[in-house]
């Protein structure tokens, strides 16, 4: 309520208590999400040391595309920040072996095909695919 005004606010106070819903009907699971974000980080050392290589992609106005990669695993990661679902092309050198890796039970985005990587990102989100170099783990 600010000074002066009568009417009575339903919105909670400046210092009230207010719960973080997680999982509201209708969108992602937010706090799943995370989950396994961080750990897929912590397991592969090449999301965290690995070297990065931004990847061009037919659609840079509204993907980010780069790889992420050490000696035994290689990451390519494409993150969407346009309001609707984004059909694309990313060129790689060598793009057999990238799969889809699950994050909290979402459907994959990544469509791995050669000798360019098909990609097809929802709105607002993102694709993790992973590619075993030599002897690495998928999580």
């Amino acid at each position: 309520m600010e000074v002066g005004d009568a009417t009575e606010s339903t919105d909670p106070a400046l210092f009230e208590k207010m719960p973080v819903f997680w999982n509201p009907g209708g969108r992602p699971p937010l706090r799943s999400i995370y989950h396994d974000l961080i750990k897929l980080r912590k397991g592969n050392p090449a999301l965290c040391n690995g070297s990065l290589e931004w990847v061009s992609n037919t659609a840079t106005n509204q993907v980010v595309s780069f790889l992420r990669k050490d000696d035994k695993d290689e990451f390519l990661v494409l993150i969407n920040f346009a309001s609707g679902e984004v059909s694309g092309s990313v060129s790689l050198e060598d793009a057999d072996g990238f799969e889809p890796v699950s994050i909290a039970n979402l459907p994959p985005r990544l469509i791995p095909a050669c000798p360019n990587l098909n990609l097809r990102v929802a709105d607002g989100s993102f694709s993790i695919g992973d590619s075993e170099m030599s002897g690495g783990k998928t999580q």
